[in-house]
């Protein structure tokens, strides 16, 4: 009894009044309870939510000698230390934690955020992995996942990672499948199966060999939903495809009607629906289509049941809401998932033309052409994007961002109006409307056919804060409205005078407000430069057909030329590698003209968006000191040609 009441009684002195200067022995308790009391931890908890780090991180310190086997010290120990940019002396403590609770998926998540600070990449990614494996529905370690493995490549199969990544793609609010698609592709060249496929593409020839093939791609789901979401930026896949394709074309007859097949063709037809028709076609090819779809017409004129092989077989080779009637369409109700996303959204988008509204007729020469462009080839085809969950304030990301404002402006930063100049088919406007709290965005484009392909996916993903306007951007002037923030990315360098277009941007903002602007670099796109002189030299046109030519003539040459366009994601796609090389206004900049630019609209330069950009910068310069200095930054692109490949992405203020 009087043992007992002594450690009550020194439980509740250390509750009251804690020091680390005057510590407490506690070894009756450790030998008779061998884990903090209640009144500790409840002590130790009560310094961290008060801030009052420096009792809690020696009361954790003296709690964890005296219960070295209890997780609750480590924990607090771990996340103070790394407080204090201790993130070595962090890490130690989270791996005691880990050795003590090995399933707590919160706690690797923790440790592949310390991994991170200590730029141990393979490290930080297996621990985001852990968490998953642990916890498969830990939402923010699939986004970080997303973000990390842009870039990365898998040295070995992990096909315990299939479903990690399966869902990051699939779950359509994580990451954009183009943006992780090498990393994927990556990994799944290492898979034994597929290995020998890529290996020998043409061992796929002949009926039996396709079946085989077939069978070995369908037990990896993880490749056919991101051929279903996304173009494949790897040749060895692509030939592959285009062989398994070509192979289906010419043994039809021989094939049965399989749900392996059916599934395969279903997905291949996705996938080619989505890269635009890119795959080259052979003489024999073309022939064996025509025929095929004259089969098909001839059915549907007789009213005959059309063969479901012979239907996908087709739409892996061409646009069959552009060929078939809607008749045609209950033939596809066994593969529902097609159905939708080749035949009924396109018809959907026509539809949604006319609710549109328009600024009045676009007059300008040059965006007449552009828009005739885009009218024909909405420009990206994207299935999903990255819409988060939960949308923050715009306060706290720019807190948290590397971006220098001046916070004396008029700004409404809790109801922002957000202009976006140029939304293409949307992609980007969505996302930007998920992530902005209580935003109301305007987005803007001189395409019909992008802007109801945007409007589209912004009703599939529920997003209420977006209207859309057919305008040019010169004429926006006349909507008599001003913005908080204005976003422009990809869109001035395709105007006649991208200095005019950004007057207009910067009277649309209001004073202290913000615009992101994307602009092509000289040098970083040098090679895009040279392929479209060589195009021009050739005589190419940028007719569908054409465009397959002078692709596949850049692949059969092959050489440093291709591997360096192989880079470009817009390499795969038609409409994308129409843009890249074929489009029909392109302007190129370099960051002392940006800065003139700037000067001469008054408007300030704030800082580059994309994170790793700046820790390139630190290493080169060796500190982060004249990070807003665009002189410095065109030191380090000079020594870095490759830095700005994804446009200079940049936020400016006006002053």
């Amino acid at each position: 009894m009087h043992c007992r009441a002594s450690i009550i009684g020194i439980a509740h002195d250390l509750t009251m009044s804690y020091s680390p200067q005057n510590e407490v022995d506690h070894k009756s308790a450790v030998d008779s309870e061998l884990v903090p009391l209640p009144q500790q931890l409840s002590l130790l908890s009560q310094y961290l939510k008060n801030q009052d780090w420096e009792n809690a991180k020696g009361f954790a310190t003296t709690l964890s000698q005296k219960f070295p086997n209890h997780p609750d010290p480590w924990r607090a120990l771990a996340d103070l230390y790394r407080r204090e940019g201790r993130s070595w002396n962090a890490l130690g403590a989270q791996k005691k934690l880990l050795e003590l609770h090995p399933n707590d998926a919160e706690a690797h998540f923790d440790l592949a955020l310390l991994y991170g600070e200590l730029g141990l990449a393979n490290e930080e990614l297996t621990a985001y992995f852990q968490t998953l494996l642990l916890d498969p529905d830990f939402d923010q370690a699939y986004v970080a996942i997303g973000q990390k493995i842009r870039g990365f490549r898998f040295r070995s199969s992990q096909p315990i990672l299939y479903p990690i990544l399966d869902t990051l793609i699939a779950a359509g609010r994580y990451v954009r499948p183009s943006n992780v698609a090498k990393a994927v592709l990556s990994l799944l060249s290492h898979d034994p199966v597929l290995e020998r496929l890529l290996a020998q593409p043409a061992d796929v020839e002949g009926a039996e060999q396709f079946r085989v093939a077939v069978r070995g791609i369908s037990r990896v789901p993880l490749l056919q939903t991101l051929m279903k979401d996304c173009a494949i930026p790897d040749l060895r896949f692509e030939a592959l495809f285009n062989t398994m394709r070509r192979v289906a074309l010419a043994h039809l007859p021989e094939l049965e009607p399989s749900r392996e097949l059916l599934d395969f063709l279903s997905t291949l037809a996705m996938h080619c629906f989505t890269n635009d028709y890119l795959y080259p076609e052979r003489d024999d090819e073309v022939a064996l289509v025509a025929e095929l779809q004259e089969t098909i017409s001839l059915a549907i004129d007789r009213s005959e049941s059309i063969s479901l092989t012979n239907l996908l077989c087709l739409a892996t080779y061409r646009p069959i809401h552009q060929l078939l009637p809607v008749s045609a369409l209950t033939a596809l109700d066994t593969v529902p998932e097609l159905r939708e996303r080749i035949f009924a959204e396109p018809l959907i988008e026509r539809e949604l033309i006319p609710e549109i509204p328009s600024l009045g007729v676009i007059t300008d020469i040059t965006s007449i052409k552009v828009r005739k462009q885009y009218e024909n080839n909405p420009y990206p085809r994207w299935v999903r994007a990255h819409v988060r969950a939960k949308p923050v304030s715009v306060d706290a990301i720019f807190n948290q961002s590397a971006l220098k404002f001046r916070s004396e402006c008029s700004l409404n930063l809790v109801n922002p109006e957000i202009l976006i100049a140029g939304c293409g088919t949307g992609q980007h406007a969505i996302e930007s409307a998920a992530t902005w709290c209580g935003s109301k965005l305007l987005a803007v484009d001189i395409s019909l056919a992008s802007l109801s392909y945007a409007k589209r996916k912004t009703s599939e993903l529920n997003i209420e804060n977006i209207d859309f306007l057919h305008a040019d951007i010169l004429d926006l002037r006349s909507l008599n409205r001003d913005f908080d923030i204005v976003e422009c990315v990809g869109v001035l360098h395709h105007m006649r005078d991208p200095h005019a277009g950004f007057k207009v941007l910067v009277d649309l903002v209001k004073p202290g407000g913000l615009i992101k602007v994307g602009l092509y670099s000289e040098i970083a796109r040098s090679q895009i430069t040279r392929a479209r002189r060589k195009a021009s030299w050739l005589g190419a046109e940028p007719t569908d057909s054409q465009i397959r030519e002078y692709r596949r003539a850049l692949l059969e040459t092959g050489g440093e030329e291709l591997e360096t366009l192989c880079e470009w994601s817009d390499f795969f796609n038609l409409s994308e590698w129409r843009d890249l090389v074929f489009h029909v206004q392109e302007h190129q900049f370099s960051l002392p003209l940006i800065a003139r630019l700037l000067e001469d609209l008054n408007i300030k330069f704030c800082g580059f968006e994309n994170p790793s950009l700046i820790e390139k910068f630190r290493v080169f310069h060796g500190d982060n000191s004249n990070i807003y200095d665009l002189g410095a930054w065109q030191t380090v692109e000079k020594h870095n040609q490759n830095l700005f490949t994804g446009m200079y992405q940049f936020w400016c203020q006006k002053i």
